[in-house]
């Protein structure tokens, strides 16, 4: 796998990195792939001097996962990411979608948002995200969006205070005829709202940019029949176990949801047959939020591997509208 070359030196940096997780690519992507193809694009992005990445699910899946499992870090090694060896067909482990994120207690739902990681030699090292210890330079700062931000900010933000016509800027219109038309429009700042942006940005008490690139992450067709196999493996099972009487109680998960399964191979398909280009994201309550497209080049892959994450990056420097040819 190639990462980004040193010639990208010259070309416009990039610096902030979002993926959109898909239901397909959660329910059909075991757990322990997903988090490690996270730690491994994490230090590559770290290598080429990328202050932030960003994941966003709507249901808040990953989001919930970090934080159960590295909520209240301080420098974790999170292993050698290397030596990762894929679970046995009985042992795959997946998110359940079918479970949404909740706020019960809201101390925690802004303490468990972003993480920062670095690097301790050969180790990667993750704690959580304190906005007075960690900053940028040296390190990534990973944080997880789900719908509850987006919508939660949008209606609890504070607009910007309305100006007083009075204080509006007149201008003259170029064509007047019979006789002198003036309009008034409201101020720069008025209309972009600065205040309101920085509202939206604002993640555990520190402001992250707009993305530069955003990459959807789809399922891939290998994956998708490795779990709908590994699903009637253990549908199998459950039935020997039901006639058992020690193994009676047992509860393993073999549900295969195949309205998910017929959608995910569609949109596969979708994309080869227009080239990659058929990427739409609905902006409705389950959507991604329209100002993280604002200064993003949108791209896709299938799967979270670090081949195909990385050719998104390079395509990235190596568009032409971005090089100016």
């Amino acid at each position: 796998m190639a990462t980004p070359s040193e010639a990208h030196v010259d070309i416009e940096s990039l610096s902030h990195v979002a993926s959109l997780f898909s239901d397909g690519f959660l329910r059909f992507t075991p757990k322990d792939r997903i988090e490690r193809d996270i730690f491994s694009n994490a230090v590559n992005l770290i290598v080429e001097n990328v202050n932030y990445f960003t994941i966003y699910d709507w249901r808040g899946v990953m989001r919930l996962y970090f934080a159960t499992k590295y909520g209240g870090s301080h420098r974790r090694p999170v292993g050698d990411l290397s030596k990762y060896k894929a679970p046995s067909l009985g042992s795959l482990e997946y998110f359940d979608i079918s479970r949404q994120f909740r706020v019960i207690d809201p101390d925690i739902f802004e303490c468990t948002s972003s993480y920062y990681l670095e690097r301790k030699g050969p180790e990667l090292v993750i704690s959580q995200f304190n906005a007075s210890q960690h900053k940028p330079a040296g390190g990534l700062r990973l944080t997880f969006l789900d719908r509850t931000h987006a919508h939660s900010r949008i209606i609890n933000a504070i607009s910007y205070p309305q100006l007083e016509p009075s204080k509006w800027i007149m201008v003259s219109p170029p064509n007047t005829t019979d006789r002198d038309v003036k309009y008034s429009i409201p101020s720069e700042e008025h209309i972009t709202q600065p205040s309101l942006q920085r509202q939206l940005n604002m993640i555990d008490n520190a402001e992250i940019p707009l993305p530069d690139l955003m990459i959807s992450v789809q399922a891939k067709f290998s994956d998708i029949l490795l779990h709908c196999i590994s699903r009637i493996y253990m549908k199998w099972l459950m039935l020997i176990f039901c006639v058992l009487p020690f193994f009676s109680k047992m509860h393993i998960d073999h549900y295969i949801d195949v309205k998910l399964v017929f959608r995910s191979i569609i949109k596969r398909i979708n994309s080869i047959w227009f080239y990659g280009m058929g990427i739409i994201h609905p902006f409705g309550p389950c959507g991604l939020p329209p100002w993280f497209l604002a200064c993003a080049e949108l791209h896709e892959c299938f799967s979270l591997s670090q081949a195909d994450f990385w050719k998104c990056v390079d395509d990235f420097y190596h568009c032409q509208r971005r090089n100016g040819k």
